[in-house]
């Protein structure tokens, strides 16, 4: 046995050696593959990066490239405006030089033709003054006459208009008698002179008259008119004055004109001032547009290159993870196949013991049995052995019944529903039509939400006992048989009619005073007094709460077509029809007579 151990240990140090062998090769493998996948991660990146840089570096010598054909575009169009303004400008000029002239001209055909008008006219009023003295033939003696005549006229104004020339008319008319004297006496001295022109001479210095006024000719003395001056001035006056008019009217119109060409000018340099700004909009919207693409592209390319990132690091870790999940089950079944050969030696040595104690055991008390001891030994220790097993598999093997699994999950309140459930089934089953379609309906109890909703909370108010079941049903007249709406509510001590819309209770029942309970075994879904939705909830809950309430073991329950009922103090019998009600699905119940109330159901297929 010792020669075995030796070698089963030597065995197991070389498999321990050949595994820790394989794990180190194993190990090394999987660090050369990860820092290989490190190294080919690591050269996508920077390949990546070198192409976010050539891209970047492609997108910004392109933006460079716009900006620069923008910037000469944009000098292009300013020396094209500047030239187009120069056009413009010299086109004016040209205009005004061509209006100016052709404004002449029109004022001198104007100026002929008023000349040539006032000439016709004039000659028209004339031959209408005269044609009447002449005849028809005297057409050339008129014309003579008649100009000869406007001569005249001219000539008799121009001698009454223009001033004497004769150089002493303007002094007589101012002389007086003694002026007149003095100058006799002059004159007689002036007659000393041989030449008269001398005494003329002598005159005007003793006169004193400037010399500037007067001026001598051969035979006559030319004075100056007083009115000639006054003429002069005016004839200065006048020429201002037509000078400012026309300076006003000139510059007024070259005003105007300069006015009119600045507001051409004004409008096509706003026009193209617009234009330019238009384009300068467009080409800003273009750009942050492009910028907004670009931004978005390099923002999606960087998302997507973290998102690689993100994947490759997370398939790193699963693939590390599963590796170590590999390792540490390898690990596990190693301690697990260490430990079964541990537990297989421990047993094989308490096996080999045991045989070699029993060896000895039978060695010693042989001589104290028979020989077939042996054999009844061995039976019951088998038997005890097959004992302890089933018994273990008694314990720990769970139910083979279907039932048990859905029972250890069951509430008391699922086991309230079922026992209700249960109940009903015992009471309607095989008696009423309309329990099979019941059987998978559950029971709900309050319908109305009575605690919850404000419409019912004065009547939840009055009601102290706790609701079971809660829902609207028909009353049925006792004379005419006609149904009223009306509130029932089932508590443990008693049931309680109220009105549906203002919530008055109309009656309250103790459940000790209830009895009986009748209905019909056709589909109708209600009883004598009461028609009702959820019939077969109503008479179950009344069963089990009235037989409780009374302390009996159940209620009388009556389910028949026909049935006696007491109406105050008669006995009407209650017979149920098949038929067609007029209200539709309806039940409708009508008074025959005294002693017969006939309710008609729908017929049920």
């Amino acid at each position: 046995m010792q020669s075995y151990s030796r070698g089963w240990k030597a065995r197991k140090l070389l498999r321990e050696l050949k595994h820790q062998k394989r794990c180190e090769e194993a190990a090394t493998i999987i660090a050369a593959f990860w820092h290989g996948a490190q190294a080919r991660a690591e050269l996508r990146r920077l390949k990546y990066v070198a192409a976010c840089t050539r891209a970047v570096t492609l997108i910004w010598a392109y933006w460079q490239g716009t900006k620069a054909r923008r910037e000469l575009r944009q000098l292009k169009e300013e020396a094209r405006s500047k030239q187009a303004v120069s056009v413009i400008w010299a086109g004016w000029q040209g205009a005004k030089a061509r209006m100016e002239l052709k404004r002449l001209k029109e004022e001198a055909r104007r100026k002929h033709a008023v000349a040539v008008i006032w000439a016709y006219w004039l000659g028209l009023q004339v031959r209408r003054e005269y044609r009447k003295f002449f005849r028809a033939n005297a057409g050339r003696k008129i014309y003579d006459f008649v100009i000869q005549r406007i001569m005249q006229k001219y000539f008799l104004g121009l001698k009454r208009d223009t001033p004497s020339m004769s150089p002493c008319k303007k002094y007589r008319s101012r002389f007086t008698e003694e002026k007149k004297a003095v100058f006799a006496e002059k004159l007689q001295a002036s007659e000393i002179f041989k030449d008269k022109k001398e005494g003329v001479e002598v005159l005007m210095a003793d006169l004193q008259v400037p010399t500037e006024e007067f001026a001598y000719g051969r035979s006559k003395i030319f004075i100056r008119n007083p009115r000639t001056e006054r003429r002069r001035g005016c004839l200065e006056n006048l020429a201002a004055l037509i000078q400012k008019i026309y300076r006003g009217w000139k510059c007024r119109t070259h005003f105007l004109l300069l006015k009119q060409s600045q507001v051409v000018v004004a409008a096509w340099y706003r026009r193209f001032a617009a234009r330019k700004l238009l384009r300068e909009l467009k080409h800003q919207k273009r750009c942050e547009e492009a910028a907004t693409i670009i931004a978005a592209f390099w923002h999606g390319a960087q998302a997507r290159a973290e998102l690689r990132r993100l994947k490759y690091v997370a398939a790193c870790t699963r693939a590390v993870t599963l590796i170590w999940a590999y390792w540490q089950g390898t690990k596990a079944r190693m301690e697990l196949k260490r430990l079964k050969e541990e537990a297989r030696r421990k047993h094989a040595v308490a096996v080999i013991w045991a045989y070699w104690l029993g060896l000895q055991v039978r060695r010693e008390y042989r001589k104290f049995f028979r020989a077939n001891a042996g054999r009844k030994i061995y039976d019951f220790v088998i038997q005890r052995i097959m004992q302890k097993y089933f018994l273990g598999l008694k314990r720990d093997t769970p139910s083979m019944s279907p039932c048990k699994k859905y029972r250890s999950r069951f509430t008391e309140e699922k086991k309230a529903v079922f026992a209700e459930k249960l109940q009903a089934s015992e009471i309607f089953k095989d008696k009423k039509s309309l329990y099979p379609s019941s059987v998978g309906q559950p029971f709900r109890g309050d319908y109305l939400e009575i605690s919850k909703n404000p419409k019912y909370q004065k009547l939840s108010s009055s009601v102290e006992e706790k609701v079971l079941l809660a829902d609207v049903v028909n009353k049925i007249n006792r004379g005419n048989g006609k149904g009223a709406a009306r509130i029932f509510l089932l508590t443990q001590k008693n049931f309680v009619l109220a009105d549906q819309k203002t919530g008055q209770v109309k009656a309250s029942v103790p459940l000790p005073d209830l009895t009986s309970i009748s209905g019909s075994a056709s589909a109708a879904k209600g009883d004598f007094l009461l028609s009702s939705e959820h019939l077969i909830e109503i008479i179950t809950k009344l069963h089990r709460t009235g037989a409780t309430a009374v302390n009996q073991e159940h209620l009388d329950i009556n389910i028949s077509d026909e049935f006696l009922v007491q109406f105050k103090h008669d006995k009407v019998c209650v017979k149920f029809v098949q038929g067609t009600p007029k209200n539709g699905n309806g039940v409708s119940c009508k008074r025959k007579n005294n002693r017969l109330l006939e309710v008609s159901v729908p017929s049920t297929a």
